[in-house]
């Protein structure tokens, strides 16, 4: 009879580890004691030499921002005492542009919107063209000439010296806003594991914080010492 056949046979086979759609499965692999985990070292040789970096690209940048306004509101030099460091030593400039405070707000706004419009349309451009690392070569390089060609704007004549002034500070914006976050991503790309760039982040941000409080009285204090020599 069928119905002896049924009980002869059954649907499920209870004997085995396979029920319908679930199939049974090999339990050995987590039953297996874990092997030791072992974290990987945070602070590698590129981590800490990007973090020094970072710490001194904030210091020099601060003390240009801290500086330039003094700069461009001191006294300015007669002609005749430029001329006279003109025939003595180029590299000795005693005196500033003399601008107003006026003026000196004029120009710090212009400032900004040059740093905008580099931020914003140049970086993307060059970082594509050029690729992070060989921009943070070239910015490293470079960056001297921004701070090098600005104490010689007091040789310009007046009808000249604010397209020079306008001209420092593109040159200056370019870099340094190309600068920083090129170096941030160089040193997330440089951390060994995502578990650990907090760790990085945190100590970058430390460095970088401790060089923009330290940059403005060290400065100050060396600007007024060289004005007291000269």
């Amino acid at each position: 009879m069928a119905t002896a056949d049924a009980i002869k046979t059954p649907a499920v086979d209870l004997r085995a580890e396979t029920y319908g759609t679930f199939e049974g499965s090999d339990d050995t692999a987590w039953r297996n004691t874990p092997t030791k985990f072992t974290p990987p070292k945070v602070f590698t040789k590129n981590v800490i030499a990007l973090i020094i970096a970072l710490g001194v690209f904030t210091y020099h940048t601060m003390t240009y921002d801290h500086l330039l306004p003094i700069f461009l509101e001191d006294d300015q030099g007669t002609r005749e005492t430029i001329s006279a460091i003109a025939n003595g030593s180029p590299l000795n400039v005693p005196a500033g542009l003399g601008l107003s405070v006026q003026q000196v707000g004029v120009v710090m706004s212009v400032n900004g919107m040059i740093a905008l419009f580099v931020q914003a349309v140049i970086f993307p451009l060059v970082a594509e063209r050029f690729g992070i690392y060989r921009l943070f070569i070239t910015v490293s390089i470079l960056h001297p000439i921004a701070y090098m060609m600005v104490p010689f704007l007091m040789y310009l004549p007046s009808s000249l010296l604010y397209p020079g002034l306008y001209t420092c500070l593109f040159v200056r914006n370019l870099l340094a806003i190309i600068a920083y976050p090129v170096i941030l991503i160089l040193i997330k790309e440089a951390t060994p594991s995502p578990t650990v760039l907090g760790k990085v982040n945190g100590l970058a941000a430390s460095a970088g914080a401790a060089c923009r409080t330290v940059a403005p009285p060290v400065s100050g204090y060396l600007y007024a010492l060289g004005m007291f020599y000269d």
